[in-house]
């Protein structure tokens, strides 16, 4: 995961370990899960709605063409950042 490069796709920085625990460093996404967005604000605008779309798509895209799948994509594993913009995330990215 730490070379993946797209603006869709939450970075991974680090990975650290000690002998209980794995600690992954990434990417912050201030804005927080989209699932959580929507359940304060309900359902999308379809503008906005078709913009999130448009940007997962591109993710998994992205995803697919370096031989990765995520295999756990749902509204918990899309975060937002400052801009709304969607970041797929999730601990679920497997090399096929």
């Amino acid at each position: 995961m730490k070379r993946l490069r797209h603006p869709h796709v939450v970075r991974l920085y680090q990975v650290m370990e000690s002998a209980s625990t794995i600690y992954l460093v990434t990417e912050y996404a201030p804005s927080g899960e989209i699932f959580d967005h929507l359940v304060s604000k309900g359902r999308m605008p379809e503008p906005e709605a078709a913009r999130a779309f448009a940007q997962m798509v591109a993710a998994v895209g992205y995803c697919h063409a370096n031989g990765i799948v995520h295999r756990d994509l749902k509204a918990e594993n899309l975060l937002l950042d400052k801009h709304m913009n969607i970041k797929v995330s999730g601990g679920n990215f497997f090399w096929w």
